[in-house]
């Protein structure tokens, strides 16, 4: 049965209650948004479905949603995020959410959030085995948390500017999939050539990275991804890995993610892994070998990223998806990241 009424005893001013409650519920009702996005079966979330999501939360909250098809995607040059698309019959989308607080500009600042969507992802050919494929409804989960994490933000009345950017693909196995030995041309003007077709995740952040550093010109960027395996090897399956080139972006990531309860913990970008990503015919390969895979795929992406900009990455494939029932939710979809979002950006 459900409860007809819940008191609350709390020490200090009833004010403060009320305010703490209020930004409960925004954080809690954003996270729900992240949940129901990843528990959605990949027949249903694809990227068209979910950028009709992002259509009407930005409807009911007020925020500005532009959203590019494929079409306009080939025209600015984002060919790394339409060949992860290829072998799939549902077209990509790049959704761009935009908040903007009213009153006074001063001490503003613009964060842009960026989200790998993958709705679901079969490996392409390099397939996946079937047991792994099973949770991989689950590979949008970052575009979920910056989605949930934009929407918790407009509600609480932020007072910094806020973009989310939504890279939104299927990666399957039809008849025009892109191939290992591909060499991609990338919005920065970078090649990549694809060492493995489940390395999928950097080829869709890479071009959306390198759109919004140029485009936005914003004081930090983070970006969200379900992106390695690697990092549920090193940090189980409870914990997000955090790289980030700026310390005191890093430090304050940490603070809010601890603040929402969240773990993050940091991991080096070692720039003599770079090395390993160097090889072949073009400029960047995606895959860098067995070892410290989820440092490799960190300094991929931060190839795309100018360094007079503040950037992190925040490596979700752990806790994104809950196998069983546990404390803070229940099997399926967690929200990871969106929390810990909402809490840095508040106190910035």
């Amino acid at each position: 049965t459900q409860p007809k009424s819940v008191t609350w005893c709390v020490l200090g001013s009833a004010a403060k209650a009320r305010a703490a409650m209020r930004q409960g519920e925004a954080v809690a009702s954003a996270v729900a948004i992240a949940r129901d996005c990843v528990n959605e079966p990949p027949s249903r979330m694809n990227p068209s479905q979910m950028a009709t999501i992002a259509r009407r939360e930005a409807r009911r909250l007020g925020l500005t949603c532009k959203v590019l098809s494929k079409p306009q995607l080939e025209k600015l040059g984002m060919h790394a995020m339409l060949s992860v698309s290829r072998g799939s019959a549902s077209p990509p989308k790049l959704v761009h959410l935009t908040y903007k607080p009213k009153g006074s500009a001063k001490g503003r600042k613009k964060i842009v959030l960026v989200g790998k969507g993958v709705t679901f992802d079969s490996g392409g050919l390099n397939l996946k085995p079937s047991s792994a494929m099973l949770t991989m409804k689950c590979d949008m989960g970052g575009s979920a948390a910056v989605l949930a994490a934009i929407c918790g933000l407009a509600q609480l009345g932020c007072k910094h500017e806020v973009h989310a950017v939504l890279g939104l693909v299927e990666n399957m196995t039809g008849s025009n999939a892109y191939k290992p030995g591909d060499i991609l041309d990338t919005y920065s003007g970078k090649t990549v050539e694809v060492g493995n077709t489940d390395a999928e995740g950097r080829l869709v952040l890479c071009d959306v990275l390198s759109w919004v550093s140029k485009t936005m010109k914003p004081d930090a960027i983070v970006d969200v991804a379900t992106l390695t395996g690697a990092i549920v090897v090193a940090l189980g399956t409870d914990a997000s890995g955090l790289f980030a080139r700026d310390d005191r972006l890093r430090d304050g990531l940490l603070k809010g993610a601890a603040a929402a309860g969240e773990r993050w913990w940091p991991m080096p970008l070692y720039e003599e892994y770079l090395a390993l990503l160097q090889h072949g015919p073009a400029d960047l390969h995606n895959i860098g070998g067995r070892w410290g895979g989820a440092i490799t795929a960190a300094l991929f992406l931060g190839e795309f990223v100018p360094r007079s900009i503040p950037w992190a990455h925040v490596d979700i494939a752990g806790p994104a998806f809950a196998e069983k029932d546990c404390a803070e939710s229940q099997e399926g979809g967690t929200g990871a990241g969106a929390a810990g979002l909402i809490r840095w950006i508040e106190a910035l």
